[in-house]
C-alpha cells in the first residue's frame, strides 16, 4: 500500500475516530456531522474566529473548515501550513498516523512509481515553458491584464498548452508508450491547444488532472473551461491549495482584528514525537499568503 492509499484508507478514518486526542489544542467535541472545536483561546489566537465556526465534518474529513473562511488539510496543518510533496508528504502522514495511534511502518515500504502522474508532470513542465517562451506572449499579456504581474507569471504554476505534435514528441522522448499517452487523455481534445492550463494536484502535490481556460474574448461561456477527460476531481483537494499555506499547527497568537488574521506575531511548533506542544518563537505568514493567492487567481481567472 502506497503512502496516499495508507493516508486515505487507514489514517483518515482513524483520525476521525479520535480527533480530540490527535489534536487536543482545538478542544474537539462531537456533533451530528462530525466534530466542532470548543477551545476559544486557540481558535481566536490561530484563526481569529470563534470556536464554533471551526468544524471537521464527514466520515473521514481530510482537514478542518472555518465556516466562511478557509479549509486546511491535516497534512498541511502538520507541515508548516504548506501541502507537502514527496518525502514531506510521507513524513506528514507518518506524524498523523502516530497522532491517530497507528503503526506507521507500512510507510517504510517502497512505493511503486506512478507513471501517469509523472507523465502529467512532463506536460506541466512543457506547458510552463511554452507560456514563458516567445510563443506565449499573448497569454502573458492576458494574465498581466488580469492583475498577475509579469514577474510572477513564471512562478504562478500556470502554463500554455502547446501543439499536439510537441506534446507527443516530448512524451515519446521521455519513453512513454502510445497506450500510456492515450490513456492519460492529454491529447484527447484538440481544443486544448493555446489555452491557459493549470495542474490539479493531490495531497502529495502530484499532478492528477488539468484544467484549461480560453482567454479569447469571443470564447463561448459553455466551453471557456475544459477539464481532462477520464480524470476525477471530486476526491482531490480544492484547486490551488498546494500552492500556498493555510493555518498550521505551529501558528499561535497572531493579532486578530474584526475576525480576520492580520499578521502573526509568534509560532509554537509541535513535537512530532508526542503530538504535544513545545514552546518556541518564530513567524509565519501562511494564512495571509493563501488568501492573497486565492484572491489573485479569482480576479485573474474568474471571467
Amino acid at each position: 500500500m502506497g503512502a496516499r492509499d495508507f493516508y486515505l484508507e487507514v489514517v483518515l478514518p482513524a483520525l476521525a475516530e479520535r480527533l480530540d486526542e490527535a489534536f487536543p489544542e482545538f478542544g474537539w467535541r462531537r456533533d451530528p456531522q462530525g466534530w466542532v472545536a470548543t477551545n476559544e483561546e486557540h481558535t481566536h489566537a490561530s484563526l481569529g474566529v470563534r470556536a464554533e465556526r471551526v468544524v471537521a465534518h464527514g466520515l473521514a474529513p481530510r482537514g478542518f473548515l472555518v465556516h466562511g473562511g478557509e479549509a486546511t488539510l491535516w497534512t498541511a496543518y502538520v507541515n508548516g501550513g504548506v501541502v507537502p510533496r514527496g518525502g514531506d508528504f510521507v513524513r506528514a502522514v507518518k506524524e498523523l498516523a502516530e497522532c491517530a495511534g497507528l503503526d506507521p511502518s507500512p510507510l517504510e515500504r517502497p512505493e511503486p512509481r506512478d507513471r501517469k502522474a509523472e507523465l502529467l508532470q512532463e506536460v506541466v513542465a512543457l506547458s510552463r515553458h511554452e507560456l514563458t517562451s516567445e510563443r506565449g506572449w499573448r497569454a502573458r499579456d492576458y494574465l498581466e491584464s488580469r492583475g498577475i504581474p509579469s514577474a510572477s507569471i513564471e512562478g504562478s504554476g500556470l502554463g500554455l498548452f502547446p501543439t499536439r505534435d510537441r506534446v507527443e514528441s516530448v512524451l515519446t522522448r521521455a519513453a512513454y508508450s502510445e497506450s500510456e499517452i492515450a490513456a492519460s487523455g492529454v491529447l484527447a481534445d484538440s481544443r486544448w491547444r493555446g489555452r491557459l492550463v493549470g495542474a490539479w494536484r493531490d495531497e502529495r502535490g502530484r499532478a492528477r488532472t488539468f484544467w484549461a481556460r480560453s482567454f479569447a474574448e469571443n470564447a463561448d461561456a459553455d466551453s471557456r473551461y475544459l477539464y481532462l477527460r477520464g480524470s476525477r476531481r471530486a476526491e482531490l483537494p480544492p484547486y490551488g491549495l498546494g500552492r500556498a499555506g493555510r493555518i498550521t499547527r505551529s501558528a499561535a497568537r497572531p493579532r486578530a482584528r474584526r475576525g480576520r488574521l492580520r499578521s502573526p506575531s509568534a509560532a509554537r511548533p509541535w513535537s512530532r514525537e508526542r503530538c504535544r506542544p513545545r514552546r518556541d518563537r518564530s513567524t509565519t505568514g501562511a494564512l495571509r499568503e493563501a488568501r492573497l493567492a486565492r484572491r489573485r487567481d479569482r480576479h485573474a481567472l474568474s471571467r
